[in-house]
Protein backbone atom coordinates (compact mmCIF):
# COMPACT_ATOMS: atom_id res chain seq x y z
CA UNK A 1 0.00 0.00 0.00
CA UNK A 2 1.32 3.42 -0.98
CA UNK A 3 0.72 6.37 1.36
CA UNK A 4 1.33 9.91 0.17
CA UNK A 5 1.36 12.82 2.61
CA UNK A 6 0.98 16.30 1.14
CA UNK A 7 0.98 19.74 2.67
CA UNK A 8 0.81 23.48 2.19
CA UNK A 9 -1.03 24.73 -0.82
CA UNK A 10 -1.35 28.22 0.61
CA UNK A 11 1.07 30.61 -1.09
CA UNK A 12 2.91 28.84 -3.94
CA UNK A 13 4.72 31.94 -5.15
CA UNK A 14 7.17 32.91 -2.42
CA UNK A 15 10.69 31.59 -2.64
CA UNK A 16 11.94 31.38 0.92
CA UNK A 17 12.68 28.70 3.48
CA UNK A 18 9.80 27.16 5.38
CA UNK A 19 9.51 25.25 8.62
CA UNK A 20 8.97 21.62 7.72
CA UNK A 21 5.79 20.09 9.25
CA UNK A 22 7.30 17.67 11.72
CA UNK A 23 3.92 16.09 12.46
CA UNK A 24 3.75 14.66 8.94
CA UNK A 25 7.39 13.63 9.11
CA UNK A 26 6.73 11.78 12.36
CA UNK A 27 3.86 9.83 10.78
CA UNK A 28 5.89 9.05 7.68
CA UNK A 29 8.79 7.87 9.86
CA UNK A 30 6.53 5.41 11.70
CA UNK A 31 5.14 3.99 8.46
CA UNK A 32 8.58 3.74 6.88
CA UNK A 33 9.84 1.75 9.85
CA UNK A 34 7.10 -0.81 9.04
CA UNK A 35 8.21 -0.94 5.40
CA UNK A 36 5.25 0.93 3.97
CA UNK A 37 5.77 2.79 0.69
CA UNK A 38 5.46 6.37 1.95
CA UNK A 39 6.23 9.72 0.35
CA UNK A 40 5.87 13.36 1.39
CA UNK A 41 5.01 15.98 -1.24
CA UNK A 42 5.46 19.71 -0.75
CA UNK A 43 2.77 21.25 -2.97
CA UNK A 44 4.19 24.77 -2.95
CA UNK A 45 7.59 23.62 -4.07
CA UNK A 46 6.13 21.88 -7.11
CA UNK A 47 5.58 25.38 -8.48
CA UNK A 48 8.74 27.00 -7.13
CA UNK A 49 10.93 24.30 -8.66
CA UNK A 50 8.86 24.41 -11.86
CA UNK A 51 7.93 20.75 -11.59
CA UNK A 52 4.50 22.22 -12.29
CA UNK A 53 4.07 25.49 -14.15
CA UNK A 54 2.12 28.12 -12.26
CA UNK A 55 -1.01 29.26 -14.10
CA UNK A 56 -2.98 32.45 -13.64
CA UNK A 57 -6.12 30.30 -13.56
CA UNK A 58 -6.32 28.98 -9.95
CA UNK A 59 -8.53 26.02 -10.86
CA UNK A 60 -6.00 24.86 -13.45
CA UNK A 61 -3.32 24.88 -10.75
CA UNK A 62 -5.45 22.71 -8.49
CA UNK A 63 -6.29 20.34 -11.35
CA UNK A 64 -2.62 20.02 -12.25
CA UNK A 65 -1.66 19.26 -8.63
CA UNK A 66 -4.46 16.68 -8.39
CA UNK A 67 -3.14 15.05 -11.55
CA UNK A 68 0.39 15.03 -10.16
CA UNK A 69 -0.75 13.36 -6.93
CA UNK A 70 -2.96 10.73 -8.57
CA UNK A 71 -0.19 10.05 -11.09
CA UNK A 72 1.88 8.64 -8.22
CA UNK A 73 -0.84 5.99 -7.71
CA UNK A 74 -1.30 6.32 -3.96
CA UNK A 75 -3.82 4.25 -2.04
CA UNK A 76 -4.06 6.86 0.71
CA UNK A 77 -3.49 10.61 0.53
CA UNK A 78 -3.15 12.44 3.85
CA UNK A 79 -3.12 16.21 4.33
CA UNK A 80 -2.21 18.34 7.30
CA UNK A 81 -4.64 21.26 7.57
CA UNK A 82 -4.06 24.81 8.76
CA UNK A 83 -6.33 27.83 8.52
CA UNK A 84 -4.50 29.13 5.44
CA UNK A 85 -4.59 25.83 3.51
CA UNK A 86 -7.87 24.21 4.57
CA UNK A 87 -10.12 25.44 1.73
CA UNK A 88 -7.49 24.57 -0.87
CA UNK A 89 -7.10 21.06 0.52
CA UNK A 90 -10.86 20.51 0.38
CA UNK A 91 -10.92 21.61 -3.27
CA UNK A 92 -7.91 19.45 -4.03
CA UNK A 93 -9.37 16.34 -2.37
CA UNK A 94 -12.53 16.67 -4.46
CA UNK A 95 -10.45 16.78 -7.65
CA UNK A 96 -8.42 13.75 -6.52
CA UNK A 97 -11.61 11.79 -5.89
CA UNK A 98 -12.95 12.81 -9.31
CA UNK A 99 -9.87 11.31 -10.93
CA UNK A 100 -9.67 8.17 -8.78
CA UNK A 101 -12.47 7.52 -6.33
CA UNK A 102 -10.62 4.54 -4.84
CA UNK A 103 -8.01 6.78 -3.21
CA UNK A 104 -8.72 7.30 0.50
CA UNK A 105 -8.45 10.91 1.67
CA UNK A 106 -7.40 11.64 5.25
CA UNK A 107 -7.19 14.99 7.04
CA UNK A 108 -5.22 15.82 10.18
CA UNK A 109 -3.81 18.94 11.76
CA UNK A 110 -5.42 21.73 13.78
CA UNK A 111 -7.99 23.01 11.28
CA UNK A 112 -9.73 19.65 10.79
CA UNK A 113 -9.59 18.71 14.49
CA UNK A 114 -12.67 20.79 15.33
CA UNK A 115 -16.10 19.79 14.03
CA UNK A 116 -14.83 16.74 12.07
CA UNK A 117 -18.36 15.36 11.72
CA UNK A 118 -19.48 18.58 10.07
CA UNK A 119 -16.55 18.42 7.64
CA UNK A 120 -17.53 14.89 6.62
CA UNK A 121 -21.20 15.86 6.37
CA UNK A 122 -20.45 18.81 4.09
CA UNK A 123 -17.69 17.31 1.96
CA UNK A 124 -18.41 13.75 0.93
CA UNK A 125 -15.04 13.37 -0.77
CA UNK A 126 -13.23 13.26 2.59
CA UNK A 127 -13.02 9.73 4.01
CA UNK A 128 -11.43 10.07 7.44
CA UNK A 129 -10.31 12.71 9.93
CA UNK A 130 -7.72 12.11 12.62
CA UNK A 131 -8.07 14.82 15.30
CA UNK A 132 -5.11 15.39 17.62
CA UNK A 133 -2.02 13.21 17.82
CA UNK A 134 -1.60 10.75 15.00
CA UNK A 135 1.51 8.78 15.94
CA UNK A 136 -0.33 6.23 18.09
CA UNK A 137 -3.08 5.79 15.47
CA UNK A 138 -1.46 5.90 12.04
CA UNK A 139 -0.52 2.22 11.78
CA UNK A 140 -3.98 1.17 12.92
CA UNK A 141 -5.60 3.59 10.46
CA UNK A 142 -3.62 2.22 7.52
CA UNK A 143 -4.26 -1.38 8.58
CA UNK A 144 -7.95 -0.60 9.05
CA UNK A 145 -8.19 0.89 5.57
CA UNK A 146 -6.40 -2.15 4.16
CA UNK A 147 -8.88 -4.50 5.89
CA UNK A 148 -11.88 -2.20 5.37
CA UNK A 149 -12.54 -2.23 9.12
CA UNK A 150 -11.84 0.87 11.21
CA UNK A 151 -14.12 0.02 14.11
CA UNK A 152 -11.29 -0.66 16.57
CA UNK A 153 -9.21 2.44 15.78
CA UNK A 154 -9.58 4.94 18.60
CA UNK A 155 -9.71 8.67 18.08
CA UNK A 156 -10.93 8.93 14.47
CA UNK A 157 -14.02 10.14 12.63
CA UNK A 158 -14.78 8.37 9.36
CA UNK A 159 -17.29 7.14 6.79
CA UNK A 160 -18.75 3.80 7.74
CA UNK A 161 -21.14 2.18 5.25
CA UNK A 162 -23.01 5.36 4.43
CA UNK A 163 -22.96 6.93 7.88
CA UNK A 164 -20.43 8.96 9.85
CA UNK A 165 -18.88 7.23 12.85
CA UNK A 166 -16.81 8.63 15.68
CA UNK A 167 -14.84 6.03 17.60
CA UNK A 168 -13.88 6.20 21.26
CA UNK A 169 -11.35 8.89 22.13
CA UNK A 170 -7.69 7.94 22.13
CA UNK A 171 -5.35 8.75 24.99
CA UNK A 172 -2.56 11.24 24.57
CA UNK A 173 0.94 9.80 24.35
CA UNK A 174 2.11 9.87 27.96
CA UNK A 175 5.84 9.71 27.31
CA UNK A 176 7.02 11.82 24.35
CA UNK A 177 10.42 10.10 24.56
CA UNK A 178 8.76 7.03 23.03
CA UNK A 179 8.20 8.86 19.73
CA UNK A 180 10.55 7.71 16.95
CA UNK A 181 13.57 9.75 15.98
CA UNK A 182 12.52 11.52 12.79
CA UNK A 183 13.75 10.15 9.47
CA UNK A 184 14.96 13.38 7.85
CA UNK A 185 15.76 11.54 4.63
CA UNK A 186 12.02 11.60 3.92
CA UNK A 187 12.04 15.40 3.62
CA UNK A 188 11.60 16.53 0.01
CA UNK A 189 13.95 19.26 -1.21
CA UNK A 190 16.02 19.33 2.01
CA UNK A 191 17.94 22.52 1.16
CA UNK A 192 14.73 24.51 1.26
CA UNK A 193 13.77 23.73 4.82
CA UNK A 194 14.52 25.13 8.21
CA UNK A 195 14.88 22.25 10.65
CA UNK A 196 12.07 22.25 13.21
CA UNK A 197 11.92 20.40 16.50
CA UNK A 198 9.43 20.13 19.33
CA UNK A 199 10.38 19.52 22.94
CA UNK A 200 6.89 19.91 24.41
CA UNK A 201 3.26 19.52 23.46
CA UNK A 202 0.46 21.58 24.90
CA UNK A 203 0.20 24.84 26.79
CA UNK A 204 -0.82 25.39 30.44
CA UNK A 205 -2.32 28.81 29.66
CA UNK A 206 -5.82 29.60 28.39
CA UNK A 207 -5.78 32.63 26.10
CA UNK A 208 -9.26 32.89 24.60
CA UNK A 209 -8.07 33.41 21.00
CA UNK A 210 -5.69 30.42 20.89
CA UNK A 211 -6.64 26.84 19.98
CA UNK A 212 -3.47 25.18 21.29
CA UNK A 213 -4.63 24.27 24.81
CA UNK A 214 -7.82 22.62 23.54
CA UNK A 215 -6.06 20.82 20.68
CA UNK A 216 -3.75 19.12 23.18
CA UNK A 217 -6.63 18.46 25.62
CA UNK A 218 -5.25 20.97 28.16
CA UNK A 219 -2.32 18.69 28.93
CA UNK A 220 1.28 19.87 28.97
CA UNK A 221 3.99 17.27 28.30
CA UNK A 222 7.69 17.48 27.55
CA UNK A 223 10.55 15.29 26.40
CA UNK A 224 13.53 14.56 28.61
CA UNK A 225 16.71 16.58 28.19
CA UNK A 226 18.53 13.39 27.21
CA UNK A 227 16.02 12.74 24.43
CA UNK A 228 16.16 16.34 23.19
CA UNK A 229 19.95 16.22 22.93
CA UNK A 230 19.72 12.90 21.10
CA UNK A 231 17.37 14.48 18.55
CA UNK A 232 19.69 17.45 18.08
CA UNK A 233 22.64 15.16 17.41
CA UNK A 234 20.48 13.33 14.87
CA UNK A 235 19.74 16.67 13.15
CA UNK A 236 23.43 17.61 13.14
CA UNK A 237 24.31 14.30 11.50
CA UNK A 238 21.64 14.90 8.84
CA UNK A 239 22.35 18.54 8.12
CA UNK A 240 24.96 19.42 5.52
CA UNK A 241 25.25 22.97 6.87
CA UNK A 242 28.33 23.92 8.88
CA UNK A 243 26.17 25.60 11.52
CA UNK A 244 22.99 23.80 12.52
CA UNK A 245 20.04 26.11 13.11
CA UNK A 246 16.94 24.69 14.78
CA UNK A 247 13.51 26.25 15.15
CA UNK A 248 11.84 25.02 18.32
CA UNK A 249 8.12 25.00 17.48
CA UNK A 250 6.82 24.83 21.05
CA UNK A 251 4.08 27.30 21.95
CA UNK A 252 6.09 28.34 24.98
CA UNK A 253 9.66 27.07 25.15
CA UNK A 254 10.16 28.51 28.65
CA UNK A 255 7.05 27.16 30.42
CA UNK A 256 9.11 25.30 33.04
CA UNK A 257 11.83 27.68 34.24
CA UNK A 258 14.16 25.17 35.91
CA UNK A 259 13.83 22.66 33.08
CA UNK A 260 14.69 25.36 30.52
CA UNK A 261 17.74 26.42 32.54
CA UNK A 262 19.03 22.86 32.70
CA UNK A 263 18.31 22.27 29.01
CA UNK A 264 20.19 25.42 28.00
CA UNK A 265 23.25 24.27 29.94
CA UNK A 266 23.23 21.03 27.94
CA UNK A 267 22.66 22.86 24.65
CA UNK A 268 25.83 24.86 25.27
CA UNK A 269 27.84 21.70 24.55
CA UNK A 270 26.14 21.02 21.19
CA UNK A 271 27.17 24.11 19.17
CA UNK A 272 23.83 24.96 17.58
CA UNK A 273 21.89 28.14 16.84
CA UNK A 274 18.18 28.23 17.52
CA UNK A 275 15.08 30.31 18.08
CA UNK A 276 11.86 29.79 20.01
CA UNK A 277 8.63 31.31 21.33
CA UNK A 278 8.28 32.40 24.96
CA UNK A 279 5.91 34.23 27.28
CA UNK A 280 7.08 37.56 28.60
CA UNK A 281 6.47 36.62 32.22
CA UNK A 282 8.71 33.52 32.02
CA UNK A 283 11.84 35.48 31.05
CA UNK A 284 14.36 37.08 33.38
CA UNK A 285 18.01 38.13 33.18
CA UNK A 286 19.42 34.82 34.37
CA UNK A 287 17.42 32.73 31.91
CA UNK A 288 18.06 35.05 28.97
CA UNK A 289 21.81 34.84 29.59
CA UNK A 290 21.68 31.03 29.67
CA UNK A 291 19.63 30.96 26.46
CA UNK A 292 22.15 33.23 24.75
CA UNK A 293 25.06 31.05 25.83
CA UNK A 294 23.16 28.03 24.49
CA UNK A 295 22.91 29.56 21.01
CA UNK A 296 19.51 31.27 21.04
CA UNK A 297 19.29 33.95 18.31
CA UNK A 298 15.60 34.96 18.22
CA UNK A 299 12.70 34.82 20.67
CA UNK A 300 9.14 35.52 19.57
CA UNK A 301 7.16 37.00 22.45
CA UNK A 302 3.38 37.06 22.06
CA UNK A 303 2.30 40.32 23.69
CA UNK A 304 -0.95 40.67 21.68
CA UNK A 305 -2.08 43.99 23.18
CA UNK A 306 -0.56 46.78 25.26
CA UNK A 307 -3.96 47.57 26.75
CA UNK A 308 -4.53 46.21 30.28
CA UNK A 309 -8.24 45.92 29.49
CA UNK A 310 -7.57 43.73 26.45
CA UNK A 311 -4.97 41.70 28.37
CA UNK A 312 -7.70 40.89 30.86
CA UNK A 313 -10.30 40.20 28.15
CA UNK A 314 -8.11 37.69 26.30
CA UNK A 315 -7.05 36.04 29.57
CA UNK A 316 -3.34 36.74 29.00
CA UNK A 317 -2.63 38.93 32.05
CA UNK A 318 0.91 40.03 31.16
CA UNK A 319 2.76 42.66 33.17
CA UNK A 320 3.52 45.04 30.31
CA UNK A 321 5.84 47.17 32.43
CA UNK A 322 8.38 44.38 32.04
CA UNK A 323 8.42 44.43 28.24
CA UNK A 324 11.05 47.07 27.50
CA UNK A 325 13.33 45.70 30.20
CA UNK A 326 13.17 42.16 28.78
CA UNK A 327 13.71 43.41 25.22
CA UNK A 328 16.77 45.36 26.35
CA UNK A 329 18.15 42.29 28.15
CA UNK A 330 17.73 40.21 25.02
CA UNK A 331 19.49 42.79 22.87
CA UNK A 332 22.36 43.06 25.37
CA UNK A 333 22.80 39.30 25.04
CA UNK A 334 22.64 39.30 21.21
CA UNK A 335 19.22 37.69 21.06
CA UNK A 336 16.90 39.44 18.64
CA UNK A 337 13.45 40.07 20.17
CA UNK A 338 10.36 39.45 18.04
CA UNK A 339 7.46 41.03 19.94
CA UNK A 340 4.13 40.10 18.32
CA UNK A 341 0.88 42.05 18.62
CA UNK A 342 -2.73 41.59 17.47
CA UNK A 343 -5.48 44.10 16.82
CA UNK A 344 -9.17 43.61 16.12
CA UNK A 345 -10.53 42.07 19.34
CA UNK A 346 -14.29 42.59 19.71
CA UNK A 347 -14.09 44.85 22.77
CA UNK A 348 -11.05 46.83 21.58
CA UNK A 349 -11.41 50.61 21.49
CA UNK A 350 -9.33 53.19 19.67
CA UNK A 351 -7.73 54.03 23.00
CA UNK A 352 -6.73 50.37 23.42
CA UNK A 353 -5.34 50.33 19.90
CA UNK A 354 -3.27 53.46 20.46
CA UNK A 355 -1.72 51.87 23.54
CA UNK A 356 -0.59 48.98 21.35
CA UNK A 357 0.67 51.25 18.57
CA UNK A 358 2.54 53.47 21.02
CA UNK A 359 4.24 50.40 22.47
CA UNK A 360 5.13 49.16 19.01
CA UNK A 361 6.66 52.53 18.16
CA UNK A 362 8.63 52.51 21.42
CA UNK A 363 10.01 49.08 20.46
CA UNK A 364 10.70 50.40 17.03
CA UNK A 365 12.81 53.24 18.50
CA UNK A 366 14.59 50.64 20.66
CA UNK A 367 15.61 48.92 17.41
CA UNK A 368 13.39 45.89 17.94
CA UNK A 369 12.88 45.78 14.18
CA UNK A 370 11.28 42.36 14.06
CA UNK A 371 8.26 43.60 16.01
CA UNK A 372 5.12 42.62 14.13
CA UNK A 373 1.42 43.46 14.16
CA UNK A 374 -1.25 40.98 13.02
CA UNK A 375 -4.94 41.44 12.49
CA UNK A 376 -6.95 39.04 14.63
CA UNK A 377 -7.52 35.56 13.20
CA UNK A 378 -10.60 33.97 14.80
CA UNK A 379 -10.00 30.24 15.02
CA UNK A 380 -12.71 27.61 15.26
CA UNK A 381 -12.58 25.80 18.58
CA UNK A 382 -11.44 28.79 20.64
CA UNK A 383 -13.38 30.39 23.46
CA UNK A 384 -13.34 33.65 21.50
CA UNK A 385 -15.11 31.97 18.59
CA UNK A 386 -17.70 30.30 20.79
CA UNK A 387 -18.44 33.53 22.67
CA UNK A 388 -18.56 35.86 19.68
CA UNK A 389 -19.35 33.83 16.54
CA UNK A 390 -22.68 35.60 16.00
CA UNK A 391 -20.78 38.86 15.55
CA UNK A 392 -18.51 37.58 12.79
CA UNK A 393 -18.98 38.87 9.25
CA UNK A 394 -17.32 38.05 5.93
CA UNK A 395 -15.64 40.96 4.16
CA UNK A 396 -13.23 41.36 1.25
CA UNK A 397 -10.24 41.24 3.59
CA UNK A 398 -9.17 38.89 6.36
CA UNK A 399 -6.36 38.25 8.81
CA UNK A 400 -2.82 37.99 7.48
CA UNK A 401 -2.54 34.77 9.53
CA UNK A 402 -4.94 33.18 7.04
CA UNK A 403 -3.20 34.74 4.03
CA UNK A 404 -3.64 32.37 1.15
CA UNK A 405 -4.40 31.51 -2.45
CA UNK A 406 -7.82 30.92 -4.00
CA UNK A 407 -10.05 32.79 -1.56
CA UNK A 408 -12.36 33.92 -4.37
CA UNK A 409 -12.47 30.43 -5.81
CA UNK A 410 -13.69 29.19 -2.43
CA UNK A 411 -15.95 32.11 -1.52
CA UNK A 412 -19.21 30.14 -1.73
CA UNK A 413 -17.75 27.38 0.44
CA UNK A 414 -16.43 29.91 2.96
CA UNK A 415 -19.54 32.09 3.09
CA UNK A 416 -21.77 29.08 3.74
CA UNK A 417 -19.71 27.67 6.62
CA UNK A 418 -18.74 30.24 9.21
CA UNK A 419 -18.10 27.46 11.75
CA UNK A 420 -15.41 25.87 9.57
CA UNK A 421 -13.93 29.03 8.06
CA UNK A 422 -14.10 31.57 10.89
CA UNK A 423 -10.48 32.53 10.16
CA UNK A 424 -11.70 34.43 7.08
CA UNK A 425 -14.23 36.44 9.10
CA UNK A 426 -13.80 39.57 11.20
CA UNK A 427 -15.88 41.05 14.01
CA UNK A 428 -18.60 43.45 12.98
CA UNK A 429 -17.78 47.07 13.90
CA UNK A 430 -14.37 46.06 15.27
CA UNK A 431 -11.20 48.11 15.07
CA UNK A 432 -9.98 45.77 12.33
CA UNK A 433 -13.05 46.50 10.18
CA UNK A 434 -12.50 50.24 10.57
CA UNK A 435 -8.75 50.24 10.04
CA UNK A 436 -8.11 47.70 7.33
CA UNK A 437 -4.48 47.05 6.42
CA UNK A 438 -3.25 48.72 9.59
CA UNK A 439 -1.09 45.65 10.17
CA UNK A 440 0.35 45.97 6.67
CA UNK A 441 1.11 49.66 7.25
CA UNK A 442 2.77 49.14 10.63
CA UNK A 443 4.90 46.27 9.33
CA UNK A 444 5.67 48.44 6.28
CA UNK A 445 7.20 51.25 8.34
CA UNK A 446 9.00 48.80 10.61
CA UNK A 447 10.58 47.08 7.63
CA UNK A 448 11.60 50.35 5.93
CA UNK A 449 13.04 51.87 9.10
CA UNK A 450 15.95 49.45 8.70
CA UNK A 451 16.87 51.20 5.44
CA UNK A 452 15.61 54.75 6.05
CA UNK A 453 15.66 55.41 9.80
CA UNK A 454 15.83 59.21 9.59
CA UNK A 455 13.05 59.39 6.99
CA UNK A 456 10.60 57.18 8.88
CA UNK A 457 11.36 58.85 12.22
CA UNK A 458 10.84 62.30 10.70
CA UNK A 459 7.55 61.30 9.07
CA UNK A 460 6.21 59.85 12.32
CA UNK A 461 7.35 63.01 14.11
CA UNK A 462 5.05 65.12 11.92
CA UNK A 463 2.17 63.25 13.58
CA UNK A 464 3.63 63.52 17.09
CA UNK A 465 4.60 59.82 16.81
CA UNK A 466 0.91 58.87 16.56
CA UNK A 467 1.08 55.87 14.22
CA UNK A 468 -2.69 55.74 13.73
CA UNK A 469 -2.77 59.34 12.44
CA UNK A 470 0.21 58.58 10.18
CA UNK A 471 -1.63 55.52 8.85
CA UNK A 472 -4.83 57.46 8.11
CA UNK A 473 -2.98 60.15 6.19
CA UNK A 474 -0.87 57.63 4.28
CA UNK A 475 -3.87 55.63 3.04
CA UNK A 476 -5.67 58.80 1.93
CA UNK A 477 -2.59 60.07 0.12
CA UNK A 478 -1.51 56.75 -1.43
CA UNK A 479 -4.61 54.71 -2.33
CA UNK A 480 -2.29 52.57 -4.44
CA UNK A 481 -1.07 51.00 -1.16
CA UNK A 482 -4.57 49.72 -0.39
CA UNK A 483 -5.15 48.58 -3.96
CA UNK A 484 -1.90 46.63 -3.98
CA UNK A 485 -2.49 44.72 -0.76
CA UNK A 486 -6.18 44.03 -1.39
CA UNK A 487 -5.48 42.50 -4.80
CA UNK A 488 -3.99 39.05 -4.27
CA UNK A 489 -3.06 38.83 -7.96
CA UNK A 490 -0.28 41.35 -7.34
CA UNK A 491 1.57 38.80 -5.26
CA UNK A 492 1.57 36.13 -7.94
CA UNK A 493 4.44 37.89 -9.69
CA UNK A 494 6.55 38.25 -6.54
CA UNK A 495 9.11 35.49 -6.09
CA UNK A 496 11.54 37.05 -3.63
CA UNK A 497 11.24 39.10 -0.45
CA UNK A 498 13.45 41.78 -2.06
CA UNK A 499 10.69 42.43 -4.60
CA UNK A 500 8.26 43.22 -1.78
CA UNK A 501 10.77 45.69 -0.28
CA UNK A 502 11.03 47.41 -3.66
CA UNK A 503 7.25 47.86 -3.77
CA UNK A 504 7.31 49.30 -0.25
CA UNK A 505 10.03 51.78 -1.19
CA UNK A 506 7.96 52.83 -4.20
CA UNK A 507 4.95 53.51 -1.95
CA UNK A 508 7.06 55.56 0.45
CA UNK A 509 8.49 57.55 -2.46
CA UNK A 510 5.01 58.22 -3.82
CA UNK A 511 3.79 59.41 -0.43
CA UNK A 512 6.68 61.79 0.14
CA UNK A 513 6.48 63.18 -3.41
CA UNK A 514 2.75 63.84 -3.16
CA UNK A 515 3.01 65.52 0.23
CA UNK A 516 6.04 67.60 -0.79
CA UNK A 517 4.00 69.60 -3.31
CA UNK A 518 2.07 71.40 -0.58
CA UNK A 519 4.13 71.09 2.59
CA UNK A 520 7.66 72.39 3.12
CA UNK A 521 8.23 69.93 6.00
CA UNK A 522 7.86 67.03 3.59
CA UNK A 523 10.26 68.74 1.19
CA UNK A 524 12.93 68.61 3.87
CA UNK A 525 12.15 64.95 4.50
CA UNK A 526 12.28 64.27 0.76
CA UNK A 527 15.86 65.56 0.67
CA UNK A 528 16.76 63.33 3.63
CA UNK A 529 15.06 60.35 1.95
CA UNK A 530 17.08 60.86 -1.25
CA UNK A 531 20.30 60.89 0.75
CA UNK A 532 19.36 57.65 2.54
CA UNK A 533 18.45 56.01 -0.76
CA UNK A 534 21.84 56.97 -2.17
CA UNK A 535 23.59 55.52 0.87
CA UNK A 536 21.54 52.32 0.51
CA UNK A 537 22.47 52.04 -3.17
CA UNK A 538 26.15 52.48 -2.34
CA UNK A 539 25.92 49.76 0.31
CA UNK A 540 24.24 47.33 -2.11
CA UNK A 541 26.89 47.97 -4.77
CA UNK A 542 29.74 47.46 -2.31
CA UNK A 543 28.32 44.07 -1.36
Amino acid sequence: MKILFAFDFSMPMYNYNYIFPIGLLSLATILKEKDYDVEIVDLNYLFLDKIINYDTDPMKNLETVAGYITGKNPDIVGFTTTCSSFHNILLLCRLIKNINNKIKTILGGPQSAYMPEKILENYDWIDLICPGEGEAKILDIVKGLEDNDLSSVHGIVYRNNGRISRNAESDLIKDLDTLPLLNYNLIPYPDRWEIAMEITRGCPYNCIFCSTADFWKHKFRRKSIERICKEILSVKNYSSKKQTHIIFTDDNFTTDYNFTMNLCRELQTLNIKWNCDARLDTLDEKLIKEMALAGCKFILIGIESASPAIQKYINKHLNLEKLMYVVELMQENNIEPVPSFIYGFPSETEEDLNMTLNTIYSLFKQKAYRTILHSLCVLTGTQLFEDQKDNLILKDFYSDIADTENFELSRDMISGNKDLFSHFYIFKDSIASRYILLDKFVNFILKLHRFFPETITSLAGLFDDNILSFYKDFLITVPEFTDFFKNRNNFKLIKEQSAIVKHLIDFLTLYINKKSFNDFSYGMISHRFCNEKEELAKGVKSE
